[in-house]
């Protein structure tokens, strides 16, 4: 519930949506970008990650130092990418980061991007607690990983 939801859809179905439509009204090559609402930009991010992405054969372009950051990033829009629904709240942006990864089509951009409030929405929220931790748990099972080495599970007894 609330502004992170649009038509009651799960946050990775309301991505998707936004890429696909990007995607039906773009004529020819198109860039996506994925950004938070509590996040501060270097004011030439957006040529960056431009820059970044078309540099080469890439399908996502992220800020920073090759890490990724699900609160900022941006697609190459003929490629096609969608994030997995499975996931409701969490990994469904780390999850296409891997898929991209394996292909070698992912790019780090010179561009200056702070996330300024990472888990308000996760931790004033049980549901969307609950959710991180189903998310984190299908995110381990599907790249047969162990679900104790991932973030949530070694980080929410210090938060």
């Amino acid at each position: 519930t609330g502004a992170t939801e649009a038509q009651g859809w799960p946050l990775h179905r309301m991505w998707n949506h936004g890429i696909a439509e990007a995607s039906k009204t773009a004529d020819g090559p198109h860039n996506v970008l994925i950004i938070n609402d509590d996040v501060e930009v270097a004011p030439d991010l957006v040529v960056q990650l431009v820059q970044a992405l078309r540099s080469g054969d890439y399908d996502m372009a992220i800020p920073g130092d090759g890490r990724m950051t699900g609160w900022c990033f941006m697609l190459r829009g003929e490629a096609d990418l969608r994030l997995d629904e499975q996931f409701e709240w969490w990994y469904g942006d780390t999850d296409l980061e891997r898929r991209a990864m394996q292909r070698g089509n992912v790019v780090p951009a010179r561009a200056g991007v702070k996330h300024l409030d990472p888990m308000r929405s996760t931790l004033t929220d049980p549901v969307r607690l609950a959710q991180a931790r189903a998310d984190e748990k299908r995110y381990a099972e599907k790249w047969n990983l162990d679900p104790d080495t991932l973030w949530l599970a070694q980080n929410e007894s210090k938060l």
